[in-house]
């Protein structure tokens, strides 16, 4: 029995990705980068202020939220490029949503070293700043880890190295 791969076009809509559900079109993913590139210009504003609860909380939240943009830009980005490998311009939109995933954890960098520099006050918060109690979790697994939490220069280049390590994936 020869059996013949269907060409993406031959299939039926209902057996595909519904990447509008992400995005409208490609110009919207385009337009949500720029924005998210944008937010993550913004974060070094929190920079030398995380020993003060209320600006560690804002920290986290603003950051949660940039890295549930990045995963629907990402998604976005690649699931495209799978559709078909041989378009260029898709290609193109995965390495950006890469590059940008970098980008967003070399700007938080900063944030474990500096927080662990207040470890003790910051054990604390959870219990008496309204909202924190959501990152309880977060809080406890960063202070239980704080022996392999390295400077934070040190933590930037690695992030940056993020991008090197996975070159070879991308050829």
């Amino acid at each position: 029995m020869d059996i013949k791969q269907k060409k993406r076009s031959e299939i039926d809509a209902e057996f595909k990705w519904h990447l509008q559900d992400l995005y409208p079109s490609a110009d919207a993913w385009k337009q949500g980068m720029d924005a998210l590139n944008k937010q993550i210009e913004g974060f070094a504003a929190f920079h030398g202020r995380l020993s003060d609860g209320n600006a560690l909380l804002n920290c986290m939240t603003a950051f949660n939220a940039s890295g549930e943009e990045l995963g629907r830009l990402y998604v976005y980005a690649h699931m495209l490029f799978h559709e078909d490998t041989g378009v260029a311009e898709h290609q193109g939109y995965a390495d950006m949503a890469e590059k940008l995933n970098v980008m967003l954890i070399s700007a938080k960098s900063f944030v474990e070293p500096e927080v662990l520099e207040n470890a003790e006050a910051v054990a604390k918060y959870p219990d008496t700043i309204p909202g924190f109690e959501l990152y309880r979790q977060s809080i406890h697994d960063l202070l239980r880890q704080k022996d392999h939490i390295r400077s934070a220069e040190v933590e930037e280049l690695l992030a940056e190295a993020i991008q090197i390590g996975r070159g070879p994936d991308n050829i």
